[in-house]
């Protein structure tokens, strides 16, 4: 559930980091 929430995040908190 660590890497799916973080991947998530990804598209949410840091859209322009690395999705």
């Amino acid at each position: 559930m660590d890497i799916l929430h973080l991947r998530l995040c990804c598209c949410y908190c840091w859209v322009s980091f690395t999705c």
